[in-house]
């Protein structure tokens, strides 16, 4: 069944803070509903502390399990976000969650040791910690175990955190254990050791950002059995080369490419069928590129600011994509999508029949010094020839 594509205006510029499922997480500040008590400031939710903000300095921490009576249940967000004396941190029993990036970016914390109590982590808090090596667990967890250095959770099979400096995988090479179903959110991210990550048969789901920044991955390839790549999940990868997405992915989330500016083969499967906004952002070392057969939802021009790119093909069995003189027309919507940021050729003559050019169609293209339009045009999108 033939789905249009769907263009959207390009309405923002995206942010490199740190982000949770439900937006731009700002670093907490003093005021109205947090107390402090010595170096941490604190909420109260239903009897118990929630730690926002840590003040002080040292190096070996032990977490009090109480602040002014109050037991402690949970660190919040960006809680102790670049504390960087940390060196060692004990979270005490009581403590039921920690929350997104609550030790991101502590450049010199190397140990961390998680209680019994502990339930719910959404995503990796230790992201941008590059030093990280040990995270101990108790071997009477309810639920989380860590297998050869890894964190995971065995209920839900999922792989929380792989510590960034991985130093005790000395051959740079980690294979995901087999009957992992979940890479979690940021469970990889800022990893500055890593050269290859195996990915398993039966791994159903890659969170958002879990492969971001990973400074020495050079490759990846991800299995059929994962339907849907998360929102920045290979984002800002700065070696990757070559991406491989077997049978059976189907959807790609937003900027999941994004600034991977080494990155020259792409293979996507038949399966694929969504692709989110500005997969491919800024992946300058991209130069051809072939689209699936069903291939039916496509935000904005899917390869801004690649700026080698010079052929887009598509599949000659697809509903309704095409390619005329090079550029990528939906000729159901009568929409030209995309002209290759690097072709070279200094005219080009828009086929008559076309009604639209679509948002960021030519944008960045550096060769082209004139674009003839046909005679039925009525819409350009906005910076359509930036």
């Amino acid at each position: 069944m033939t789905k249009r594509i769907l263009i959207l205006l390009f309405c923002m510029m995206l942010a490199t803070t740190c982000v949770a499922a439900d937006g731009v997480i700002m670093l907490p500040m003093p005021g109205e509903g947090m107390t402090a008590c010595g170096d941490y400031l604190y909420d109260v939710d239903s009897g118990e502390a929630v730690i926002t903000k840590y003040t002080g300095h040292a190096e070996h921490l032990t977490i009090p399990a109480e602040l002014d009576g109050y037991p402690v249940k949970g660190i919040g967000n960006v809680a102790f976000i670049r504390c960087d004396s940390l060196v060692s941190v004990v979270i005490p029993e009581g403590v039921s969650y920690i929350g997104h990036s609550a030790f991101s970016s502590c450049e010199n914390l190397t140990s961390v040791s998680l209680p019994d109590s502990l339930k719910e982590m959404p995503a990796n808090p230790f992201d941008g910690s590059y030093k990280l090596e040990s995270i101990v667990v108790s071997p009477d967890h309810p639920s989380l175990e860590v297998v050869d250095g890894v964190l995971f959770d065995r209920v839900d099979k999922r792989l929380i955190v792989y510590p960034n400096s991985g130093k005790f995988i000395p051959e740079r090479v980690y294979m995901v254990p087999a009957g992992t179903r979940i890479i979690g959110p940021k469970a990889f991210a800022y990893n500055s050791w890593l050269e290859r990550i195996i990915l398993p048969e039966g791994l159903s789901e890659i969170g958002e950002e879990a492969f971001a920044g990973t400074h020495f991955l050079s490759e990846l390839t991800v299995p059929g059995s994962v339907e849907v790549l998360g929102a920045k999940a290979l984002s800002r990868c700065g070696s990757i080369t070559r991406l491989t997405l077997e049978e059976g992915v189907r959807e790609i989330g937003r900027l999941a490419f994004e600034q991977c500016v080494n990155l020259q083969e792409v293979f996507l499967p038949d399966s694929l069928t969504t692709m989110w906004e500005y997969p491919f952002y800024y992946c300058i070392r991209l130069k051809k590129i072939h689209l699936p057969a069903y291939l039916d939802f496509v935000f904005v021009n899917p390869f801004y600011r690649c700026e080698s790119l010079e052929e887009i093909t598509v599949s000659p069995d697809h509903a309704f994509l095409e390619i005329a003189e090079g550029a990528l027309i939906d000729k159901e919507s009568s929409q030209l999508i995309a002209y290759p940021q690097g072709r070279t050729a200094q005219t080009y003559e828009v086929p008559e029949g076309i009604r639209q050019i679509a948002t960021l169609a030519f944008a960045m293209n550096k060769s082209l010094g004139s674009v003839k339009l046909p005679a039925g045009l009525t819409y350009i999108g906005s910076e359509a020839f930036l």
